[in-house]
């Protein structure tokens, strides 16, 4: 039975001189997870947008096509108490972009690749009350569903907390809670582990399972292909606008998910390249004289902090306790931990970037940063403010007075470095939110900084790009440059940071090379990735290992 039908679909951006997605058709059935995939700017988006009735909502581009959702006669929330009886307007079926709002918040659920654009109240219950005060429901009824998707989304179960005192994974829980509310048989979810530890991704994937078993059909977008395969019914291979293939888990054609960069289980990989796991353990555990270690001893300190210290307005616990630390030239800092356990405020407050006067408490006894430092936040929309990614890209380096000449190299070097010489006349606005972040981190490396700062720089992105984003900031000026990151991707630390450092609850847990971070490591709530695992159990070195099995450059 199917839930959603799209039909000879297309739809073209107006800045686009031919169809951004398009022509396609595609059955969604009923109780089924099923995963989107594809290269970053293929179109994944746009089609969920257009599955919502968004584009045809808002957009001014030029849609072909129908989108239909399954009405279906009545709907029972999960408590059981209440009932709510299917309009009889527009028989079975309705397109999502006609009916009212009352009517879509019961018919789909939409979460966006950005928390922050969805939340819409200033507390948590009132986040998720909102959808089911729109569906019609009772108080006492909104008060249960309330607790119950609190204590399901592992939410702080107060439901008068500050939503501006969530952390970027919260936040993601919490619109995926609201989205879910009046239990529509759709939801549609767009990256929705970007911001996600890894445990707290297992737990989401496991409760949208649950939920499809009930009925609902759940279509997601995401770039996490080994994370999300377990959970999925189907797989839907998106390129170019266009699907290529729609097959179950087992029977995905590896071969083109290789040939287009999109991530797959690496220890196949390894296996298919040396026969057995076996010959592989013997071939990488040959010696190759070749660690990686953090930033030589003489190396200048550019970031300095002692006992730093700060609460969000509104929260109780601090998200930063007494943090000590000395960050040096040439160093790429992988920060990783737990949703909230203090990481973008530790790089907001390297950046300057905390609240003022807004209620938070920031303890600050020495915080010292030397040199110019740039921060690119996780929502790239924060940065872009240009009509082209050219102009994105020549602003900072203009504005610090620079020669025409070196403005004109910078961006240059910048566009090549993150993928995106093809673009340079696009509106920023106008490209997919992987490539929005790209640019937005290309605009901060043609800025020249001494002192780079990313939260979450690879959400959105495929496999190749990550490979080609990470890679170009060790580019020229990687040597002289501190990079420091924030991360959920644990493959991604191991791989490219010379410095791991692990946060919990707003402490320093522990600072460690790759190498030591791997074979010390002990926490169940931040898992290591199944190849991680394998190189830890055989004593193997994880970059080296991740590089045979992906034909990538190892590591330095």
């Amino acid at each position: 039975m199917s839930t959603a039908e799209i039909l000879g679909l297309s739809y073209r951006y107006p800045s686009s001189s031919r169809a951004d997605i398009g022509p396609l058709d595609l059955n969604l059935k009923r109780g089924q997870v099923i995963l989107l995939t594809g290269p970053t700017g293929c179109g994944k988006s746009t089609l969920l947008r257009a599955a919502a009735g968004l584009l045809q909502r808002h957009g001014r581009g030029q849609f072909v096509g129908r989108i239909r959702i399954a009405r279906e006669p009545e709907i029972t929330h999960s408590e059981g108490s209440v009932r709510f009886a299917r309009t009889a307007a527009g028989g079975p079926w309705a397109d999502p972009a006609l009916v009212a709002p009352s009517e879509r918040v019961r018919l789909l659920g939409f979460v966006s690749q950005e928390p922050n654009d969805q939340i819409v109240a200033a507390t948590l219950g009132d986040e998720i009350a909102f959808g089911l005060e729109s569906a019609g429901w009772d108080s006492q009824s909104i008060r249960e569903r309330v607790a119950a998707l609190l204590r399901s989304f592992s939410l702080p179960v107060q439901p008068k907390r500050s939503t501006t005192a969530l952390s970027g994974g919260q936040k993601q829980r919490l619109v995926t809670a609201a989205a879910l509310a009046a239990t529509p048989p759709v939801l549609l979810l767009d990256e929705p582990l970007a911001q996600l530890d890894p445990s707290a991704a297992q737990s989401l994937l496991r409760a949208l399972k649950q939920i499809s078993e009930t009925g609902t059909t759940v279509l997601l977008v995401e770039h996490r292909i080994t994370t999300c395969l377990p959970y999925c019914d189907r797989v839907l291979l998106m390129n170019d606008g266009k699907l290529e293939s729609d097959s179950t888990p087992a029977d995905i054609p590896v071969q083109r998910f290789m040939e287009l960069g999109l991530g797959l289980p690496v220890l196949k990989r390894l296996e298919v390249r040396f026969g057995t796991l076996e010959d592989a353990r013997r071939q990488l555990l040959e010696p190759t004289g070749v660690d990686r270690v953090s930033a030589r001893q003489e190396a200048e300190v550019l970031v300095s902090a002692k006992d730093l210290s700060f609460s969000w307005p509104g929260s109780q616990d601090p998200a930063l306790q007494s943090v000590n630390l000395e960050l040096k030239r040439g160093e790429r800092v992988a920060l990783v931990g737990e949703n909230g356990s203090g990481k973008s405020t530790l790089l907001a407050a390297i950046g300057g970037s905390l609240p003022r006067g807004s209620g938070g408490r920031l303890s600050k006894p020495e915080l010292r940063v030397d040199g110019r430092c740039v921060d690119v936040p996780q929502d790239p929309d924060l940065t872009l403010f240009c009509g082209s990614v050219r102009e994105e890209l020549a602003y900072g380096p203009l504005e610090a007075g620079l020669s025409e000449e070196l403005v004109g190299s910078r961006v240059a070097e910048a566009a090549e470095t993150l993928s995106l010489s093809h673009l340079m006349e696009r509106a920023p606005q106008a490209l997919s939110r992987g490539q929005r972040l790209r640019c937005a981190v290309a605009a901060a490396l043609s800025c020249g900084p001494d002192i780079l700062l990313l939260d979450e720089p690879t959400s959105g992105q495929d496999t190749e790009q990550i490979e080609r984003l990470m890679c170009g900031l060790r580019g020229p000026a990687g040597p002289d440059r501190l990079l420091v990151f924030a991360t959920h991707d644990l493959d991604l630390a191991l791989r490219h940071a010379t410095r791991i450092i692990l946060l919990g609850g707003g402490r320093v847990l522990s600072d460690n090379t790759p190498s030591a971070f791997l074979f010390t490591q002990q926490n169940d709530a931040l898992p290591m990735p199944p190849l991680a695992s394998w190189c830890r159990d055989e004593g193997i070195d994880y970059a080296r290992a991740h590089a045979a099995a992906t034909g990538t450059g190892e590591a330095r």
